[in-house]
């Protein structure tokens, strides 16, 4: 770990992960973080709702660690080029997604490869971003038109969005797609972030401007925006998030929240802090 970091900045921001998490146990803001490291060469890595982490190599293997940091299955694919995304959002389903290829790979709970679908023999277009739906279905954004949609594993359309140009009356160009619970986050850097209900209706457009969205928790939003770290608590404050600290990472790309752990890429290696109980 880097040095020259206040434990002290770390326990508030730790229990304001905690509060971001719901959790009401406020003895544990004094006590000290407990950190254990994942040792490699990692460039990328995510979790799941378990505490299990998902690491890439930097052979783009990809490699599944339990809650207590013991590996337990490898997946490798030395065809597809980089892998740009890993939605582990549901453990017995990790989706994959090789843009460059535009080709989507769905992994069992033990990394083994169930389905695999070249998008480029759908009818969609250019595929930058996708995210795992709530029934085991797959969200893309099409920039040909604008437009959500929903697409089975041999890449049929089952549902999708009205013109998000014609909506928002702005170009729509998101950096970000997210599924949680029942709704999907949108996120534009220069607009906000779009919230949209399970069946793609446009709900609301967030003002949280060039930022990077780590982690949502009912409706509760970790996100990286003006080189700090910020939680908005709900919709209604968006202009006051409830506490601001610097967190030192490679990237704010490379920080996620898992029960009541924080997770991140620290020179290739994972490092996961935990509050002590």
């Amino acid at each position: 770990m880097r040095t020259g970091r206040s434990l002290d900045s770390i326990k508030v921001f730790l229990f304001g992960l905690w509060l971001l998490s719901g959790a009401t146990n406020l003895q544990a803001q004094e006590n000290a973080p407990v950190a254990d490291t994942i040792k490699g060469a990692f460039a990328a890595f995510s979790t799941d709702r378990l505490g299990n982490i998902y690491a890439v190599s930097q052979n783009q293997e990809l490699i599944k660690f339990d809650a207590d940091g013991r590996e337990l299955f490898r997946y490798s694919n030395k065809t597809l080029g980089r892998l740009e995304q890993i939605d582990a959002s549901n453990p017995f389903t990790v989706l994959l997604f090789y843009a460059d290829q535009q080709t989507v790979i769905l992994l069992d709970r033990t990394l083994s490869e169930r389905t695999r679908l070249a998008l480029s023999t759908t009818e969609l277009g250019q595929i930058e971003h996708i995210a795992l739906a709530d029934d085991n279905l797959i969200w893309v954004f099409d920039e040909a038109d604008g437009k959500l949609k929903k697409i089975d594993p041999e890449g049929n359309i089952s549902t999708e969005s009205d013109d998000l140009r014609q909506l928002t009356r702005f170009a729509v160009h998101p950096d970000q797609l997210l599924v949680q619970g029942n709704l999907l986050w949108l996120n534009q850097p220069d607009q906000g972030i779009l919230v949209f209900d399970r069946r793609g209706r446009l709900e609301s457009i967030l003002p949280v401007k060039n930022a990077f969205i780590a982690s949502i928790l009912d409706k509760k939003l970790l996100v990286y925006q003006d080189n700090v770290w910020k939680i908005y608590l709900d919709e209604a404050d968006l202009g006051t998030p409830l506490f601001t600290r610097f967190v030192i990472t490679d990237t704010p790309h490379s920080l996620r929240v898992t029960q009541n752990r924080l997770v991140y890429l620290d020179r290739g290696q994972i490092i996961r802090l935990t509050l002590s109980h």
